[in-house]
């Protein structure tokens, strides 16, 4: 017999039916990094992707309301998983992602928050994959196992995802994460938001 014991689970879903907005979204961002390109990068970060994180509120934005309720209502359904259908959730910020050719986001969580957030605006090809890091890969493996051709979920250390336009991603706020770099010759945009119960 197998219990599983410990795991890290991932949603997706595509919202196809906002893609009307996703123009919208990357001139706003562009016009957002223009107004602040003089502006010193936020201290703490050594990756390059620009983000509009206190430079802009998204939640006041009305283009946006649409997309948030559709999202809220997906988070809650990923909450069950959780045991956690009888709450309800709270937007705790949100902002815009713009990965420029070159641009990558290092390994990080998301502090003070339940459920996470990445909603997909505009994906080229090869322009970086989410990767989710297992909690088992941050303890020191004193006696690892030998390298195989093929990985199972038991032996996972990362997990990736490729991701195409209006994709929504929500994971809990403290799994490790982060985005490769981007290797084509378009900007990555996506939208990212926290929320608490």
């Amino acid at each position: 017999m197998i219990d599983i014991m410990f795991m890290s689970i991932l949603y997706s879903n595509n919202l196809s039916q906002h893609r009307d907005k996703n123009e919208y979204f990357y001139k706003k961002v562009l016009e957002i990094k223009e107004q602040h390109k003089n502006a010193p990068q936020k201290s703490g970060w050594i990756c390059d992707t620009f983000n509009t994180d206190g430079l802009y509120d998204l939640y006041q934005d009305p283009v946006f309301q649409p997309i948030l309720r559709d999202i809220k209502f997906e988070v809650l359904k990923f909450s069950k998983e959780f045991g956690q259908g009888n709450h309800d959730i709270s937007y705790n910020g949100g902002w815009i992602n713009l990965a420029s050719p070159g641009a990558y986001q290092e390994y990080h969580v998301h502090g003070n928050s339940h459920f996470s957030i990445v909603y997909y605006i505009d994906v080229p090809d090869n322009s970086g994959d989410i990767v989710f890091l297992s909690p088992e890969a941050t303890v020191a493996d004193m006696y690892p196992l030998p390298k195989e051709e093929k990985v199972t979920y038991a032996g996972m250390k990362t997990f990736k995802f490729k991701p195409a336009a209006n994709d929504l991603l929500i994971f809990r706020s403290n799994v490790m994460h982060m985005v490769n770099q981007n290797k084509s010759d378009r900007d990555r945009v996506s939208i990212s938001i926290n929320f608490t119960f």
